[in-house]
């Protein structure tokens, strides 16, 4: 079958779904979208029904893009998804990467103003906090996590982790066996999010129950074990929230998504960094309804992206099959808090004036300010939340805080939090060769990280408070309720255009998150041992 991949095709509903794998099973069709042999099925994927892969040509995957039952059509081995966060030196918000420093935003978030100042030092008082997770589950699709660390034990001095090493396959029904080395984290990222979301110091949720989903384009080159795809990944994390009967909510961090690299000095786009992948050139495109044609980018449309190698610029990019799953999981019950995106770009919703623009290229056409996958899931926005990130300094001269300069920004974010200079676990060995020592125990680490990476961990963790008080929500009353009790202080411009400012929200939500649950008990450093 040397002529043929497998190719994933993405619908609305059951119902299509279903009318088009009859279309596609069946010989002889008549149809000009439909081939007309009988097309094999590559993978049913019965857990996420508005996702099937079949086996198909380029051509026959071509023209059944333009079946009206579909949403996509796409080869999802040519994406490869990205972790959202990035260091970016030895600092922090108070001065350096080592001692006893925690998460600002834990004393930011649990406070209904700016306590900081100006000032990037502690501004002293404890965070204040009643609710600690109890009877949630978190679960992290990254790079892995690394369970030993004492960040993840139960504050009750058991020395038990709250990390659940489960056999995803045996919890979820879905066929398949665990990969070695699946409950390791050569990389850090997935350690570090996990801590910001409930970890005994740095965290929110320090009760909650806390589960690892390693993906393979995530996890570290040096790492030798393996993770799941992310077919696989979404397969038995919904499969296993369906099966559960104990009543816990399940809140899901996404600091990940996907992008395509512009290549300025080739002016060619890319899907990934290895320059031995295929460039697509530019031919143009359309900004605001007006078409265009040339092979240069434009900063006033909007073409702005992140800088990650020499003339080589990131974007964020939509796969519908995934956004699918996201859509699926939201409607099983699941709470999805995905990271908004380091691009430095604009993500509009449906109505809005960039929602349309897109660059056109050899490849084919792309849409640029709808945001990145899972981040601003599209098919379920409503249900889920996409994360920004504020900055760890406040605009000049002033107290007024600011949106931190790399994260996407517009009406596609849901809410901002603190991503910037963030504090939390790392492990042992990571991608980063960082080797800051935990400050309660010299064996294990700690690193600061900035991104929305480090944004989307803080509101899960926050979230995992919400259901705690109340497990019968849904996702939707989840949102609804953070977003009512957020509050409106961030810098913004009232332009919808100034894509040379950083700082500014682009006309989209100007919410800064606030959790409003102080009490008697007072957070303090958990002397942790293993």
């Amino acid at each position: 079958m040397s002529e043929y991949k497998e190719y994933t095709v993405t619908t609305e509903s059951l119902e299509l779904t279903d009318a088009v794998w009859d279309a596609l099973l069946t010989e002889g069709s008549n149809l000009t979208t439909i081939p007309i042999r009988a097309v094999e099925v590559a993978n049913e994927r019965p857990e996420n029904p508005l996702n099937t892969s079949y086996w198909l040509t380029d051509r026959e995957a071509e023209f059944l893009r333009q079946d009206p039952r579909v949403s996509d059509v796409q080869d999802l081995s040519i994406f490869k998804p990205q972790k959202l966060a990035f260091q970016t030196g030895t600092f922090d918000k108070t001065t350096n990467e080592t001692g006893p420093k925690v998460n600002w935003g834990l004393l930011r978030h649990s406070k209904p103003a700016n306590v900081y100042g100006t000032s990037l030092l502690d501004p002293g008082g404890t965070y204040d906090y009643v609710l600690d997770g109890s009877n949630v589950d978190v679960v992290i699709i990254d790079s892995g996590i690394q369970a030993n660390h004492p960040e993840f034990l139960y504050p009750d001095g058991s020395g038990a982790s709250r990390v659940n090493l489960v056999d995803w396959f045996a919890v979820s029904g879905v066929s398949g066996s665990m990969p070695s080395g699946f409950y390791q984290d050569y990389d850090g990222h997935g350690t570090h999010v996990a801590a910001t979301v409930a970890g005994l110091n740095f965290g929110w949720a320090k009760n909650a129950r806390i589960y690892s989903i390693k993906l393979e384009g995530l996890k570290a080159p040096s790492d030798p074990g393996s993770g799941f795809d992310v077919d696989t990944a979404f397969d038995v994390l919904i499969g296993w929230h369906n099966n559960k009967t104990n009543g816990r909510p399940t809140v899901v961090v996404n600091s990940w998504g996907y992008g395509v690299f512009h290549r300025a000095d080739l002016e060619a786009f890319s899907f990934g960094l290895d320059e031995s992948e295929t460039l697509y050139a530019i031919n143009g495109g359309a900004y605001r309804g007006v078409t265009w044609e040339g092979t240069v980018l434009d900063t006033a449309k909007g073409h702005t992206g992140a800088l990650v190698a020499p003339s080589t610029y990131r974007y964020p990019f939509r796969v519908a099959a995934v956004d699918a799953d996201i859509r699926t999981g939201a409607e099983a019950g699941i709470l999805f808090v995905n990271a908004a995106g380091n691009e430095y770009i604009k993500i509009d919703v449906q109505g809005g004036i960039d929602y349309n623009n897109y660059i056109t290229t050899d490849f084919g056409a792309f849409t640029y300010h709808r945001g990145g996958t899972p981040g601003a899931s599209i098919t379920a926005r409503e249900s889920v939340f996409t994360v920004g990130s504020i900055d760890h300094q406040t605009v000049t001269g002033t107290s007024t805080e600011r949106k931190s300069n790399f994260s996407n920004s517009g009406p596609g974010v849901t809410v901002y939090a603190a991503g910037s200079r963030i504090m939390s676990a790392m492990s042992q060995v990571n991608d980063d060769n960082s080797n800051y020592p935990y400050f309660l125990n010299g064996s294990f680490k700690q690193q600061l990280l900035s991104g929305t990476s480090m944004a989307a961990p803080q509101i899960a963790g926050i979230a995992a408070l919400v259901y705690q008080m109340h497990p019968d929500w849904t996702p939707r009353q989840v949102i609804n309720f953070i977003k009512d009790k957020s509050f409106s202080s961030l810098f913004k411009t009232d332009l919808t255009n100034d894509y040379t400012n950083v700082h500014s929200v682009h006309g989209g939500a100007n919410l800064i998150a606030y959790v409003p649950m102080a009490s008697q008990r007072k957070f303090s450093f958990q002397r942790a041992t293993v």
